[in-house]
C-alpha cells in the first residue's frame, strides 16, 4: 500500500470539487444545439468506479445474441481529446451549427466504425451494421464458442467505466445510445 500510494497523486477534495463545477457550470440547458446529436444507438456505455461489478454486467449483456463488447478500451475515451477541440473550434466558428453537426457527424461515425472494426476482429469477420452507412460484407462466424451472428449485432459495449467523467460528452455526441450506471451494491 506504502509504494501505490507513493506512485499516485493524492486525491484532493477541493480540486475534484472545483471541477465538478466546472463541468456542471458548462453542461447547462441552452449549451447545445438542439437535435444535434449522432444517430447511432451502437455504443453501449458502462460508467461507474472500479470493482463496481462492470465485468458482471457486461458478460451478462453480451449473452445477448445482439450485443457484442470492445471491454475497457474505450475508443470513445481515445478519441475524446479531438472531439473537445474540435467542438470549441467548431462554437467559435461563424457557422456554428453546420460546424458542431459536421464535426458531430464525422466523429461518430468514426468511433462506431472503430467499434465495429474491433468487434469484427475479435470473431475475425467482416461485419456490418445497419444504423450507419455498410462498409463490411456479410458473413457470420462464432468467436470463443459463443454462436452470434455478427451481422445481427445492434449494440457494442463500451465497458470504460471510468468515463463517468466524459458523460455530458457521450451523451451529446450519441444522444440515442444508452448510458448504464454501474453501482455496486
Amino acid at each position: 500500500n506504502k509504494n501505490e500510494r507513493g506512485r499516485r497523486v493524492p486525491y484532493n477534495e477541493e480540486e475534484t470539487r472545483k471541477k465538478s463545477k466546472s463541468m456542471m457550470s458548462v453542461f447547462i440547458p441552452g449549451f447545445w444545439p438542439e437535435g444535434v446529436g449522432h444517430n447511432s444507438k451502437t455504443p453501449l456505455f458502462f460508467v461507474g468506479m472500479l470493482r463496481s461489478g462492470s465485468a458482471l454486467l457486461e458478460a451478462l449483456v453480451t449473452a445477448h445474441p445482439q450485443i457484442a463488447s470492445i471491454g475497457e478500451e474505450s475508443l470513445f475515451n481515445s478519441y475524446l481529446p479531438e472531439i473537445r477541440n474540435g467542438i470549441i473550434e467548431a462554437t467559435q466558428n461563424e457557422h456554428r451549427l453546420t460546424s458542431v453537426e459536421l464535426l458531430i457527424e464525422d466523429y461518430g461515425s468514426l468511433v462506431v466504425e472503430e467499434m465495429m472494426k474491433k468487434v469484427a476482429k475479435q470473431f475475425d469477420a467482416p461485419v456490418q451494421f445497419p444504423d450507419i452507412a455498410p462498409s463490411y460484407s456479410i458473413s457470420p462466424h462464432s468467436s470463443k464458442g459463443l454462436k452470434k451472428d455478427i451481422n445481427n449485432i445492434r449494440h457494442i459495449v463500451d465497458r470504460m467505466v471510468f468515463n463517468y467523467k466524459n458523460v455530458g460528452f457521450i451523451h451529446l455526441l450519441y444522444p440515442y445510445s444508452p448510458i448504464l450506471h454501474v453501482v455496486r451494491d
